[in-house]
C-alpha cells in the first residue's frame, strides 16, 4: 500500500515531542518512500537534519500569514493521512491546522494523534481525530479513565517512542575508562548515574537522600548527576563532606556518543522524578546500553517509568524512599543480579522499543486506519477490542504490586479517585484557585 503521510508539530526545537515526530516521519518515509513534516511555528535546531533526511518540510512562523502559507503547501502536497503530535487536548492550534488541510483538500482523510501526556481533549474538535496514540499502556489507562464520560468514546491505542539502538549500545571498556578519567572518576569505583532535563519537576530528592546513606556506608562509590537543576545542586552541596566528595556534576551532554559512554560507564541508572514520566527516553537509552535502572513509582502523577523499565526486567521499581535505598544497595552488593538485569534490559528494549518493533506497529495501525476511512468502515470497531477499561484498570493495579516496598493504601485510593473525570476536574479547579 502506498501512502503520503504528513506529520504536524509546533516547531523543530530539539525536544522529545519534536524528535519523536521526526523519527515517526522517517519511519513513514522508509516504508512508503514519501513523508512530510509541517512545523506550524517555524524551524529550530534540527531543521537541517530533517532536510538532509529527504523528508519534505513545510515551515510556518510567528505570523498568521506564515502559518497559512505552510498549511497551504502541506495541503498541496496531497497527504493521505495526518499525524499530529501534541501534549494533549490543550494544544488546539495543531488540530486546527489539520482541519484546514482537510478542508483545502476537499475530502475526509484520517487524522491520528500522538498524545504525549494523555490529556483528554474535551472540545468539539476532538471528533476530528480518528485514533489517539498513547506512549504506554499506563498512559492509555490514564487517558481512558479521564475520558470515560465522553460520547462517542474516543479510540486509543499504544504506540511507544522508538529507542535508537544504533546509537545507544554498550561502549567498549577502553571508552568507558577514558570517559571516567576525563570527568575525574576512578575506573574501578561503582557508579550510579542520573541524566535528565533541567526542569525541577523532573527531579526528586529521593536519589540524593538514598545516595547519602550509600555514600556513608561504602567507600568506592560515586554518583554522577548530568544536567541537574539548581535546587538539586544545592541539595548535593549540602551533603556531608565525605559523601559530597563522591558526587560528580556535569552540564547537559548533547553529544549522543558521549551520552552513550556515560550510560555505559554506569553500573546502575537511578531515576526519581516528582512528576514521573509519560515515557522516559533516558530510561530506554540507559537500558539499551546495558545499564539496569532503578526508578521510583509515582502513581499520583505520570508513571510510565514502571512499565518502560519493568520490575526485575530492565531494572527495579521502588515504591518509596526506603525501597529506593534498598534497591541501590541490593544492586551494589549483588553483582550476579546486576549482570542478569543488564542482559534483560538490552533485550527488553530490543523487544518492545526498537525502531523495528515500533515501525511495525506504526505501519500496521496506520494502514488499518486508512483502510477504514477509505472503505467507510468503523475505526472504533477495529481498535476498541484491543483492551477494555476494566482490563487495563486491573493491569495497573497488578503493576503497582511489583516493586521493592509497597504502595501505600492512601496512594492507591487517591490514584483511583484522581482518575475519575468529575473528581479530577474539581481537583484541577481547586488547585488552580489556590495556586
Amino acid at each position: 500500500m502506498s501512502a503520503r503521510i504528513i506529520s504536524i508539530v509546533q516547531n523543530l526545537r530539539r525536544r522529545g515531542t519534536q524528535r519523536a515526530a521526526y523519527r515517526y516521519s522517517s519511519m513513514y518515509k522508509e516504508y512508503y518512500s514519501k513523508s512530510s513534516l509541517l512545523a506550524i511555528h517555524g524551524g529550530g535546531r534540527f531543521e537541517g537534519e530533517v532536510r538532509e533526511s529527504g523528508i519534505d518540510l513545510f515551515l510556518g512562523g510567528n505570523t498568521a500569514g506564515e502559518k497559512e502559507c505552510a498549511i497551504r503547501e502541506g495541503a498541496k502536497w496531497g497527504p493521505d493521512m495526518i499525524h499530529i503530535h501534541r501534549e494533549g487536548g490543550g494544544e488546539q492550534g495543531i488540530l486546527r491546522a489539520a482541519e484546514k488541510i482537510c478542508k483545502k483538500i476537499g475530502k475526509k482523510i484520517p487524522i491520528v494523534e500522538t498524545n504525549v501526556f494523555a490529556r483528554v481533549d474535551r472540545s468539539e474538535k476532538r471528533r476530528l481525530i480518528d485514533v489517539h496514540f498513547l506512549l504506554t499502556k499506563w498512559c492509555l489507562w490514564k487517558w481512558m479513565s479521564w475520558g470515560r464520560d465522553l460520547n462517542p468514546t474516543p479510540v486509543g491505542t499504544v504506540l511507544p517512542y522508538p529507542v535508537d539502538r544504533r546509537t545507544f549500545f554498550p561502549s567498549p571498556k577502553k571508552k568507558i575508562n577514558r570517559f571516567k578519567k576525563e570527568i575525574g572518576l576512578k575506573e574501578k569505583n561503582f557508579l550510579y548515574t542520573r541524566v535528565g532535563g533541567s526542569g525541577p519537576s523532573k527531579w526528586k530528592n529521593t536519589t540524593i537522600n538514598s545516595f547519602e546513606k550509600i555514600g556513608k556506608k561504602y567507600d568506592k562509590v560515586n554518583l554522577l548527576m548530568v544536567n541537574p537543576p539548581a535546587k538539586i545542586k544545592k541539595g548535593l552541596q549540602a551533603l556531608p563532606k565525605k559523601v559530597n566528595s563522591k558526587v560528580k556534576i556535569l552540564d547537559e551532554i548533547r553529544d549522543d556518543e558521549r551520552l552513550k559512554d556515560a550510560y555505559s560507564a554506569s553500573q546502575v541508572f537511578v531515576h526519581s522524578s516528582k512528576i514521573g514520566e509519560s515515557f522516559g527516553m533516558v530510561l530506554g537509552e540507559a537500558m539499551s546500553c546495558g545499564t539496569p535502572v532503578i526508578t521510583l513509582s509515582t502513581p499520583l502523577r505520570d508513571n510510565s517509568q514502571v512499565e518502560v523499565v519493568g520490575h526485575n526486567e530492565g531494572g527495579l521499581v521502588a515504591a518509596n524512599q526506603s525501597g529506593f535505598e534498598r534497591s541501590m544497595e541490593m544492586l551494589y552488593k549483588n553483582e550476579k543480579r546486576r549482570k542478569e538485569l543488564s542482559v534483560k534490559a538490552i533485550e527488553r528494549v530490543r523487544k518492545n522499543y526498537s525502531e523495528k518493533t515500533v515501525k511495525e506497529k506504526l505501519v500496521n495501525r496506520s494502514e488499518k486506519i486508512m483502510w477504514c476511512i477509505k472503505n467507510n468502515k468503523s475505526v472504533s470497531k477495529k481498535f476498541s477490542s484491543e483492551i477494555s477499561l476494566n482490563e487495563i484498570d486491573k493491569w495497573v493495579r497488578e503493576k503497582l504490586k511489583k516493586s521493592i516496598g509497597k504502595t501505600g493504601f492512601g496512594k492507591r485510593v487517591a490514584m483511583s479517585l484522581l482518575h475519575r473525570p468529575k473528581i479530577y476536574s474539581t481537583f484541577k479547579y481547586v488547585k488552580g484557585v489556590f495556586k
